[in-house]
């Protein structure tokens, strides 16, 4: 029997709007990131919540208990902690412009 694997993603609110439509010079369509992230990583619940250096604690839970974390955020406005907690599993969503731009 195949245990199915449940992928929640927890999305940093004030940096990607903030930190992210700012620097980046262009809008997010937030229904295509949601898709995007849907999609590529099954994920079955998205919290938008504020703060990255907030998710740490819960990201450490998550990992300790077997779960996989993958971290999408903007590189250089993501907490230091963060990236390297993240190790090879952060994903720079800057990468997605052509996916997630706002038409």
């Amino acid at each position: 029997m195949t245990r199915k694997i449940t992928t929640y993603a927890f999305i940093d609110a004030s940096n990607l709007f903030y930190g992210g439509e700012k620097y980046l010079g262009w809008k997010i369509d937030y229904q295509k990131l949601f898709e995007y992230i849907k999609k590529k990583y099954e994920v079955e619940k998205t919290y938008y919540l504020s703060g990255d250096g907030d998710f740490l604690p819960v990201l450490k839970y998550l990992r300790e208990s077997g779960k996989k974390v993958i971290i999408m955020a903007r590189g250089p406005r993501t907490a230091k902690e963060i990236r390297r907690f993240a190790k090879g599993n952060f994903k720079d969503f800057t990468r997605l412009e052509n996916i997630i731009k706002q038409q």
